[in-house]
């Protein structure tokens, strides 16, 4: 009888948590929870562990599950070199973090260069909390800060090896216009994951080939003035600069 009214306790506190974490709209990284934990997911709106954390509800509830099983798919059906991955029969991970704001760690200017290298360190700083290394450093982190502009993919090394920088900038250029209206990050981000794993895959030259949503796009020579063009910019001087 005890346990019967502690789950309906639980269940009853649900939205009350995930209210809570609506209201946060700027993330400290050691605060920000982890959907892969048994002890945090909840905080991450999602039903059960998961491989997305979206605390403010920037997907829907449907788009997160379909992101979420993009990414079991690739770690079931791909394989990474290492010998745990073959033996194991099992891939790479990719985890996803949403947020509107993430709270500074290194500095408070908001130039370019110091928002890049606060991205690059909170998504390597939420990597380790999440304990990402796997195996044989397998994994990769796909970031995106609302708010900040910010839509960040770090890479671990062995990842890297098949996913390279040159390949994710590409890949970043496909899809950056998805990213431009709330109601196709969702896609966008389906659409980075199915590309990522074609590279991982092998299937480079797939991963990389431009969409008629991106040459539509990128018609207009005034098309990188404008502020949608601010999460593009800043991945592209990430890749350039600081990976």
């Amino acid at each position: 009888m005890h346990r019967v009214l502690l789950a309906l306790a639980l269940v009853n506190m649900l939205p009350l948590l995930w209210a809570q974490n609506s209201a946060v709209d700027r993330w400290n990284v050691q605060d920000y929870p982890d959907p892969h934990s048994y002890d945090t997911f909840r905080l991450c709106q999602r039903g059960n562990q998961s491989n997305i954390c979206d605390p403010n509800g920037i997907l829907s509830r449907q788009e997160a599950d379909e992101v979420d099983s993009l990414i079991r798919s690739v770690y079931r059906e791909t394989r990474c070199g290492c010998r745990s991955c073959i033996d194991e029969s099992r891939g790479y991970i990719i985890r996803v973090a949403l947020m509107p704001r993430m709270q500074r760690i290194l500095s408070q200017n908001n130039d370019t260069y110091a928002l890049l290298h606060d991205a690059r360190q909170y998504a390597y700083t939420l990597s380790r909390r999440w304990m990402m290394s796997g195996s044989c450093n397998e994994s990769l982190l796909i970031l995106f800060s609302k708010f900040d502009g910010i839509l960040y993919t770090l890479t671990l090394p062995h990842a890297r090896l098949r996913l390279s920088d040159q390949h994710v900038n590409r890949i970043m250029l496909n899809v950056r216009p998805l990213f431009d209206d709330d109601d196709t990050v969702g896609e966008g981000l389906k659409e980075m994951i199915l590309r990522y794993r074609m590279a991982l895959e092998g299937k480079t030259e797939e991963a990389v080939r431009p969409q008629p949503w991106t040459e539509k796009s990128t018609s207009g020579a005034s098309g990188f003035s404008s502020p949608s063009f601010i999460p593009l910019i800043l991945f592209l001087m990430a890749i350039l600069f600081i990976q």
